[in-house]
């Protein structure tokens, strides 16, 4: 260890608030878009597709760092991520600005190497804090990004948020460059199955066009059907490859470990529930009030009201993380879980008011933090140091796949009821479709909640887990007191 402890988990939450800046600064613009090209599942792809591409791009960067060291695959990545935040600032067509959200997407890659790197070069009992102060940062930067990305859109336009992008992107890069050492590769020396990261992309794309031209195309339409249907005979395919190649891309036989697969699953239900939230208030506090719904606030405004939730969310990831490190990940899952569904239940049957949405995000984003500062801790529990940055990668495609998942079904149930303003043509979402969404999304949270009953007890990390201890599908996790 040749630098501070506190230098290298500064850098390393320095790169993650890089990719928390660009998931939520884009949530402000949402609709000045709407308005500006009139085509809300078209401006939902600037969400769906940074996504997507996070997925991919995920578990190709943990197996790449677990190679050839991490710090030199995320620099490449936030060069990446500069570069693609230029081609969406300059861009003067939604189309142009969807491209340079699929190359900001390589961002997705960055969590799973801030992790390994955290495990790479802190002492083990200090790691799961180091995680939770991670979460921590991607919810403080969030909730800042969209007060930024609010202010940037009010004042310059909706594309100036770029242009942060670029600048916080450059800033990650030095700090890497100058605090991270040098090395830490892992000894893996396996081919990288590529070809299985770069299919699961478009197969899952193929999926979505399906479900999001279910309304507009009608649902027994061929076009619908094909789509769906070509989606999950991928997925079968992309299934087959994975068993069959010596070093899978994403090792689905992980998911033979009860502890690893239900920590998953419940990744699973909040990505695509909880996670949505702020998206869907985003929308809601800037639709005009004469909706009947919206509260007509500026997108400054929203970025300002996430303030207190961003506090708590900070806390309740800081406890999560030394929770998961005493007691071990299942507590903090189980309680997470259901809060963030109860205040997700309460907003389904009252959101009419500013005071309401705040408290509603005071108590999901406690839910959320605390779920997901505990995720990767679950996840680390069961697999041995070099091959962290494969399972936290599969983890990270995950989330990302689960929650371009639920952004896109977001929109489409968003789209069963709208009313459209006469002058402009946009369309807007009513009572019913809001309710509906928030109904989806405390539900699942509470399967969440039951899901987090059937992880096994444990407490702390796995210092002794062996290849076969983490693919023999025990019911304990292996390697971990309990």
């Amino acid at each position: 260890m040749r630098r501070g402890h506190g230098l290298i988990i500064g850098a390393v939450l320095t790169a993650e608030v890089c990719s928390a800046l660009e998931s939520t600064m884009v949530l402000a613009a949402l609709h000045s878009w709407i308005r500006i090209y009139k085509e809300p599942a078209l401006v939902g792809w600037v969400v769906t597709i940074y996504l997507l591409v996070a997925g991919s791009t995920a578990a190709i960067a943990g197996r790449l760092g677990d190679m050839f060291g991490r710090r030199r695959v995320l620099l490449c990545l936030l060069a990446a991520c500069g570069a693609g935040s230029a081609i969406s600032a300059f861009g003067n067509a939604i189309e142009w600005i969807i491209v340079g959200r699929a190359v900001q997407g390589l961002a997705g890659g960055i969590l799973p190497l801030a992790y390994a790197l955290l495990r790479e070069h802190l002492p083990e009992n200090r790691v799961p804090f180091a995680v939770g102060m991670v979460v921590a940062a991607a919810t403080i930067s969030g909730s800042l990004g969209l007060l930024l990305g609010g202010y940037l859109t009010d004042t310059f336009g909706p594309n100036s948020v770029f242009w942060a992008s670029m600048a916080w992107a450059a800033l990650a890069f030095a700090a890497i460059v100058a605090i991270i050492p040098r090395g830490g590769m892992s000894g893996f020396t396996g081919k990288v199955d590529f070809a299985g990261g770069l299919m699961i992309c478009p197969i899952i794309a193929v999926i979505l066009f399906g479900v999001s031209n279910g309304n507009h195309a009608g649902w027994l339409s061929p076009l619908v059907l094909g789509s769906i249907a070509a989606g999950i005979a991928g997925l079968a395919v992309w299934t087959w490859h994975e068993l069959r190649v010596e070093h899978p891309l994403i090792d689905v036989r992980l998911l033979r470990n009860r502890g690893f697969l239900f920590a998953n699953l419940i990744l699973v239900c909040c990505a695509a529930g909880a996670m949505q939230f702020l998206q869907l208030v985003s929308l809601l506090l800037q639709q005009p009030v004469w909706t009947g719904v919206g509260l007509g606030l500026t997108a400054t405004m929203l970025g300002i009201i996430k303030i207190p939730s961003m506090i708590s969310g900070t806390l309740a990831s800081l406890i999560s993380g030394w929770a998961s490190g005493r007691f071990g990940p299942r507590a903090p899952m189980l309680i997470g879980s259901g809060v963030a569904g109860a205040g997700l239940a309460l907003a389904a049957f009252d959101h009419s008011s500013v005071a309401i949405i705040i408290v509603v995000l005071i108590v999901s984003t406690v839910g959320v933090t605390m779920t997901y500062a505990a995720v990767p801790n679950a996840i680390m529990s069961v697999v041995p140091s070099e091959r962290t940055g494969e399972a936290t990668g599969m983890m990270a495609v995950v989330r990302s796949v689960s929650r371009a998942v639920g952004s896109q079904l977001l929109m489409l149930l968003l789209a069963t009821s709208v009313v459209r303003e006469a002058e402009t043509g946009a369309k807007f979402p009513t009572e019913q479709s809001y309710t509906l969404v928030l109904l989806l999304m405390a539900g699942l949270s509470f399967a969440g909640m039951l899901l987090s009953l059937a992880l096994p007890k444990s407490r702390g990390l796995s210092r002794t887990a062996t290849e076969k201890e983490v693919t023999a599908g025990s019911a304990t996790i292996p390697g971990v007191a309990g």
